[in-house]
């Protein structure tokens, strides 16, 4: 009986381990807003918007990696794992629309729209801690912005618990992207189609996935300890 209730307060105890929480972004439950910037107040914004994530760079005038963020398994501050997120599907599965019409004329990026791109990145426990980059995605190199959805494999973290997200970079000084994401999800099946209704848009590829390491998430971590 003593083993029994044991058992049963273990159970009861123990954190509750989930696939991704939220994906269709009813709210804001279980993401964060981890937006970052070399210069506090200049990050981008992260909102919810009728069921929908939206992610919008901005910038204070000074060239530097602003990065607007979505995640979950962290807090907004990049300081802790809390992940409950268990990858329990071979594909990571989204919608999204790359909006790049915002374009500043004073950008300084090497392409009309700066320095911007959508990276997607998972870190287990041990990645966090050994400031590894983990799982990384960045859009136009592994998978096209010009899409409305993307299928990314992450089989090689089958079952491990992660901290997932989406980050919108911006090199350049001023607010010139937005982003909208939804329907996220693991699954056994690669998505085939979108199932938001949005519509797809050509945008210039980053000058380097380097800069994935320096204003995206671990970068974060790196400056604020």
């Amino acid at each position: 009986m003593k083993k029994f209730l044991l058992g049963l307060f273990l159970l009861v105890t123990m954190p509750v381990q989930s696939a991704v929480i939220n994906g269709g972004f009813s709210n804001n439950d279980g993401w964060v807003d981890a937006s970052w910037a070399p210069i506090p107040g200049d990050e981008g914004t992260a909102s919810i918007d009728n069921g929908v994530a939206k992610l919008q760079t901005a910038g204070g005038g000074i060239t530097g990696g602003y990065n607007s963020s979505w995640a979950q398994g962290t807090d907004a501050d990049f300081f802790s794992f809390s992940s409950t997120t268990v990858v329990d599907g071979n594909w990571l599965n989204f919608d999204f629309f790359f909006d790049n019409s915002l374009v500043d004329s004073n950008e300084t990026g090497p392409v009309p729209a700066g320095d911007d791109y959508f990276s997607v990145t998972l870190l287990t426990l041990t990645d966090f801690d050994n400031y590894d980059v983990g799982l990384a995605f960045t859009g136009g190199f592994d998978f096209s912005l010009t899409e409305l959805f993307a299928a990314l494999d992450v089989s090689a973290y089958l079952g491990q618990t992660v901290i997932l997200a989406f980050d919108l970079h911006d090199e350049a000084d001023q607010k010139d992207a937005i982003l909208s994401l939804d329907n996220v999800e693991f699954s056994d099946t690669e998505r085939q189609r979108e199932i938001a209704n949005l519509a797809p848009q050509t945008v210039p590829e980053p000058a380097g996935v380097v800069l994935l390491l320096i204003s995206g998430l671990l970068g974060r971590k790196f400056l604020k300890r």
